[in-house]
C-alpha cells in the first residue's frame, strides 16, 4: 500500500506524456490534411499556370546540370489564400518537379524534415515532349513547421490536467513523508525522555499552576475539566521539572543535563523540543513559556 501513491504519481506521468505525444501526432496530420486542401484547390483554380514555360527551361537545364531530377519552389500565394490554419500562412510553399513516370523526386526537401502534402500530377498542355507527349508536372505542398510550433497548435489541455495531478499527487506524498518523519521523531524523542523519567517523576509536583494540575496516579498533566493533556514523554518530563522549580525557571544547561545527560551539546535538541512544547502548552492551558535573555527558560501564567 505505501508504493501505491508512486504507482499512481508513475501513471499520471505516463498518461501525460502519451496524451501530449497524441495531440502532437494529431497536430501533424491535420497540418498534413490542410496542405492537402489548400494544394487541391489551388491547383483547381491556376492549374499548372502556376509554372511558366521560361521555369520549365530554367528547370531542365538545371536538372541536366545536376545529372538528376530536382525539386523547383515556388513560393505561390494561392496555397496560402486556402490554408485556414492562420499559424501556417507564412511557412508554407509548392515544390514541383517534371516528371515522366509516378514516383517524381524530392529527397532533398523530405531530407529537411519538412512536413509534407500529398503529390499531385498535372499534365502541362502547353508544352510537349520529344515524343509528343504531354509535360507531367508533379506538385507537392510543403510547411516548415518546427517541433514548438507545431506543440503550440496542438491541444495540450489532457496533458496539463495530468500533470496538475501528478503534482499533486508528488506534493501529497512529500506532506506523508514529512508527517512521518515527524511522528518517528517524535517517537525517538520520547524513547530519549525514558532514560530519565524515573528520577524526575519521583519528584513531588505542586497542585495546579495556570489551568493544569498533575496527576501523581496516572503521572500525567490534566487540563481544569480533567482532560490529560498529550505531552509527548519528553515534553511530561520537561513541565515538571518546572512545576518542580518555585520560580518556574530553569537554565538551559539544567534541563539538557537532566534530560540529555550523555550529549555533549544538546542546543539543538532542546529548542526543538522547547518550540514542540509551546504549541501543546498554549493550547491547552493559561501558561506561556518564555527565553530569559538566551540562557534560561521561565514559565509563567498568562491572565
Amino acid at each position: 500500500m505505501r508504493k501505491l501513491p508512486l504507482w499512481i504519481f508513475m501513471l499520471l506521468c505516463i498518461s501525460a506524456l502519451c496524451s501530449g505525444y497524441d495531440s502532437y501526432t494529431d497536430t501533424k496530420l491535420r497540418v498534413r490534411h490542410e496542405l492537402n486542401q489548400a494544394l487541391a484547390k489551388g491547383l483547381a483554380e491556376n492549374g499548372c499556370g502556376i509554372v511558366k514555360q521560361d521555369t520549365i527551361q530554367a528547370y531542365r537545364m538545371l536538372a541536366k546540370g545536376r545529372s538528376g531530377q530536382v525539386a523547383v519552389v515556388i513560393d505561390d500565394d494561392s496555397l496560402r489564400r486556402h490554408i485556414r490554419m492562420k499559424e501556417l500562412k507564412d511557412k508554407v510553399f509548392i515544390a514541383f518537379t517534371l516528371t515522366d513516370d509516378t514516383n517524381p523526386c524530392y529527397d532533398g526537401l523530405d531530407r529537411q524534415g519538412l512536413l509534407q502534402s500529398d503529390t499531385l500530377m498535372m499534365a502541362y498542355k502547353e508544352v510537349k515532349e520529344a515524343d509528343g507527349k504531354n509535360v507531367q508536372i508533379a506538385f507537392r505542398g510543403y510547411a516548415d513547421c518546427s517541433a514548438v510550433l507545431l506543440f503550440s497548435m496542438s491541444d495540450q489541455r489532457l496533458t496539463i490536467f495530468f500533470s496538475v495531478m501528478a503534482m499533486l499527487c508528488l506534493f501529497f506524498q512529500m506532506s506523508s513523508f514529512y508527517r512521518r518523519r515527524m511522528d518517528v521523531m517524535t517517537v525517538a524523542e520520547g524513547s530519549l525522555g525514558e532514560v530519565s523519567s524515573e528520577v524526575i517523576s519521583n519528584e513531588d509536583c505542586p497542585a495546579t499552576f495556570g489551568g493544569l494540575w498533575y496527576d501523581n496516579d496516572m503521572q500525567v498533566f490534566k487540563d481544569e475539566g480533567g482532560d490529560t493533556i498529550s505531552f509527548t514523554p519528553m515534553q511530561r518530563q520537561l513541565m515538571e521539572m518546572f512545576f518542580r522549580v518555585d520560580s518556574h525557571r530553569l537554565t538551559k544547561q539544567e534541563i539538557c543535563d537532566a534530560l540529555w545527560p550523555k550529549k555533549e551539546d544538546a542546543s539543538e535538541t532542546l529548542y526543538t523540543l522547547i518550540r514542540r512544547f509551546k504549541i501543546v502548552l498554549e493550547a491547552n492551558s493559561r501558561l506561556k513559556i518564555e527565553s530569559d535573555r538566551g540562557r534560561a527558560y521561565l514559565l509563567r501564567e498568562v491572565r
